[in-house]
């Protein structure tokens, strides 16, 4: 095979987004504590990148060998817990699929999806308020609803460590405080 079909530097590439993709997601498994975690979703988005890379067919034959991991997982699941592991099942599918999307040469939508197929699996523990929080400290120009003030923000109307401190332990997060968040020239303590 030449050199010229599989360019070093746009492989090396490839992989290295496909495995960001699969360590993010599996991360966030494996802090809810599911059977499929790290190591299983990194490698099952480097098989999907690795499967495009050389033909569609070997693609195919590789979700038949995702489709038997989640039956596996699945009946263990079933056996030990008596439930089904869904979310993770769908999660793996999507992550093999993002990984034949980095294999194909797509890198911005497999990324986005990751991320925001992260976001979404960790939100299962958080409220509504939190996720008013969450939008005030992405977005701290945008407009709330009166009733979405609470004591989940501060004198200056950002995410307060005692929030954090709250659904720390419920949504698996691992947070750093700050002493001390600048924005706009300002410095407010106690804030994140």
């Amino acid at each position: 095979m030449p050199e010229s079909y599989f360019p070093p530097s746009e492989v090396a590439a490839k992989i290295a987004v496909s495995l960001g993709n699969g360590l993010l997601v599996g991360i966030e498994r494996e802090w809810s504590n599911k059977d499929l975690g790290i190591r299983t979703f990194a490698l099952t988005a480097l098989l999907g990148t690795i499967a495009a890379l050389f033909a569609p067919s070997m693609a195919i034959m590789s979700l038949v060998g995702v489709f038997l991991i989640i039956v596996f997982a699945n009946a263990r699941s079933l056996l030990v817990d008596r439930s089904l592991e869904a979310t993770t099942s769908a999660a793996l599918l999507a992550i093999f699929v993002l990984g034949v999307l980095v294999g194909q040469g797509h890198l911005f939508t497999p990324v986005a999806a990751a991320i925001l197929m992260t976001m979404l699996l960790a939100s299962r523990d958080l409220s509504a308020r939190d996720g008013v929080s969450i939008g005030r400290l992405f977005f701290p120009s945008a407009e709330y609803p009166e009733g979405a003030k609470s004591r989940s923000f501060g004198e200056h109307g950002c995410v307060t460590a005692e929030t954090l401190d709250r659904h720390r332990e419920s949504a698996r997060f691992r947070v750093r405080f700050a002493p001390e968040l600048c924005y706009g020239g300002q410095s407010w303590r106690g804030c994140i």
